[in-house]
């Protein structure tokens, strides 16, 4: 198939079709998706469980009205390629929806004085310090919430992840604007995509420009709220770069690659598992080797971060050490160390 400019698009599939159908009728209400939100096929008794039956960190798949940013902009990215690839009959739909989303996640997410994405939407607070976890259902900071400074934006928080993936909501959304030709609109995401940019790289703000210096002391996966990293947020904002690059026109491709590649080998150093003494064996931990060493003291390594390490590897077509050949053969040995410990053969994203 072909976009109304001529560039082959893939068909959706019906697969993709109804996924957007059930979240667009399940989750989305009118300003965001809501963070989860049950369709009635599956039996959530035991989360109510309070009797020992309750799975671990049950609130997290308790349903939710919160509005978060990294599911409205996964939302705005799937929206957008299938507003380029629908089916003529099912385009004007698709691309209406696609409008609304827009939208609704750059007047509700994106904080304009702070240059900075929000956590959650404006209308529910920005996201501040205030705010209940999203895994254990208990105030992030309870001390805060005892002397009643729920209104106080100078708790407000922000979160590299955000960052991450607003800009892979926008580029998606920018490639719409540009099949329509609304070319000043798709400058204006654009130009926002810069700024989230130099602000993930700037040490004044979240710092992963000070990756290249080797240590990565300046980097900072959450302002305002003091939180441990992990590569899956890592990950993503690395992806978000890489995927922003040629829109980087302020700054020299070659040294950008460079500098992606710089961060992506300190990210290796901190979070790479070594099996052996034959050192990094191609996979990575969740949590920083300076924070939690090995398993013994509380460290995993989990399906979906080593997923977006060959992700990162692919995108950059560069992988440090032995080079991506050997880089991409150990993920899929991992992978299939997964599936032999599962009866069905399956991969736990987990």
């Amino acid at each position: 198939a072909q976009s109304r400019l001529g560039r082959e698009v893939d068909e959706p599939d019906d697969a993709a079709e109804r996924i957007a159908d059930a979240l667009w009728g399940h989750s989305w209400d009118g300003t965001s998706f809501r963070r989860r939100s049950h369709s009635g096929l599956w039996d959530h008794a035991r989360l109510d469980d309070e009797d020992g039956g309750a799975p671990e960190q049950a609130h997290y798949y308790r349903e939710s009205d919160e509005h978060r940013c990294v599911q409205h902009g996964m939302a705005l990215l799937f929206w957008s390629t299938l507003a380029l690839s629908s089916r003529a009959d099912d385009a004007y739909h698709r691309e209406k929806q696609c409008d609304l989303i827009a939208n609704a996640f750059v007047e509700q997410f994106w904080d304009g004085d702070a240059r900075r994405w929000r956590t959650l939407s404006a209308v529910q607070g920005g996201g501040n310090i205030s705010r209940c976890s999203a895994s254990s259902g208990k105030a992030i900071n309870p001390s805060v919430v005892k002397q009643g400074k729920v209104e106080n934006q100078s708790l407000a928080y922000y979160r590299a992840v955000d960052q991450a993936v607003a800009i892979l909501g926008c580029l998606g959304l920018a490639n719409v604007l540009e099949e329509r030709q609304l070319h000043y609109q798709r400058d204006e995401i654009i130009e926002i995509v810069r700024i989230t940019v130099e602000e993930l790289l700037s040490t004044e703000g979240f710092g992963y420009g000070g990756d290249c210096e080797g240590n990565g002391e300046a980097t900072r996966s959450y302002i305002g709220l003091n939180r441990n990293r992990n590569f899956w947020h890592d990950g993503w904002v690395l992806i978000a770069l890489i995927s922003a690059q040629r829109h980087m026109s302020s700054q020299n491709s070659d040294s950008y690659q460079a500098e992606l590649q710089s961060i992506f080998t300190n990210l290796i150093q901190q979070y790479g598992y070594s099996s052996s003494s034959n050192g990094f064996d191609g996979t990575v931990w969740h949590w920083q080797k300076s924070l939690k060493k090995d398993v013994e003291r509380g460290n995993v390594r989990y399906c979906g971060d080593n997923a977006l390490l060959y992700a990162i590897s692919k995108s950059l077509n560069w992988a440090p050490g032995s080079g991506k050949e050997q880089f991409n053969l150990k993920f899929w040995q991992f992978i299939r160390m997964l599936q032999a410990n599962d009866d069905t053969g399956l991969v736990s994203v987990a």
